[in-house]
């Protein structure tokens, strides 16, 4: 079913929401990018899923960043998530009609790039390498339409997934070495130093506080019984003794 003008303005309102919840640094993107490929996608409400597949297409449309002198933008990509068939075109006009299905990907196809995120992660952290195989890619510079954040240079490719392994690929590059997996969770995440090992304080707290009990019994086990739990244990017997005098 084609889409009015209320729609289209809609989606492009949910586009911007997603934009600002993946963030606009590069750190932002690959954070998201991880998240994204760790989600329990069989938990997620209808509400949700709007909000994944609006998310996904604002990452896989804004591209790699690009520096432009002192500042940063984008390359965007062009791109539809189904190729529409010929009976769908406009029969007025012959241009293809505008569908839900042509600027959001599908569930399927959102399953499918989540396994395959996750799989070109999980490579990389383990300390292999990865192969992002895309197809034909048209550069297009448009500077007479200039936009926030975007620069005039834009991907043009045939599929969808193109387009996304070309970001994928980019933010890769840059942040491959920051990748780890918690010590504690076995969660991936964007490490902010070389020596971070966990994704979280929480994450360390727990192992902070578990090495310290085990010290603590150690110690004790090490130590033996001290004076004060001898005079304990002692005057327990004591007490029992003497309560069975009385009984």
């Amino acid at each position: 079913m084609s889409l009015t003008e209320t729609d289209l303005e809609r989606l492009r309102e949910e586009e911007l929401k997603a934009d600002a919840r993946i963030g606009w640094t590069s750190d932002d993107a690959t954070r998201w990018l991880i998240r994204f490929a760790q989600l329990d996608l069989n938990t997620l409400s209808e509400g949700q899923w709007s909000d994944l597949t609006a998310e996904i297409h604002a990452f896989t449309k804004r591209g790699p960043p690009l520096k432009a002198g002192r500042s940063v933008t984008h390359i965007g990509a062009v791109f539809q998530w189904r190729i529409p068939r010929v009976e769908d075109a406009d029969p007025k006009t012959q241009r293809s009609r505008i569908t839900i299905d042509t600027i959001r990907p599908s569930r399927e196809q959102t399953t499918h790039l989540q396994t395959w995120a996750h799989f070109i992660l999980d490579g990389l952290v383990t300390g292999g390498s990865a192969s992002v195989v895309i197809g034909a890619l048209h550069l297009d510079i448009l500077p007479h339409e200039p936009s926030f954040k975007t620069s005039p240079l834009r991907i043009r490719t045939h599929t969808a997934k193109d387009a996304f392994g070309f970001h994928f690929a980019h933010l890769l590059a840059d942040h491959y070495e920051r990748l780890r997996r918690c010590g504690e969770c076995q969660t991936l995440f964007l490490a902010d130093r070389r020596n971070q090992r966990f994704c979280t304080t929480r994450c360390l707290t727990r192992v902070t506080q578990r090495r310290w009990r085990e010290r603590q019994v150690k110690a004790t086990k090490k130590r033996g019984k001290g004076p004060k739990q001898r005079k304990q244990e002692s005057a327990t017997k004591e007490g029992g003794r003497h309560g069975k005098a009385r009984r």
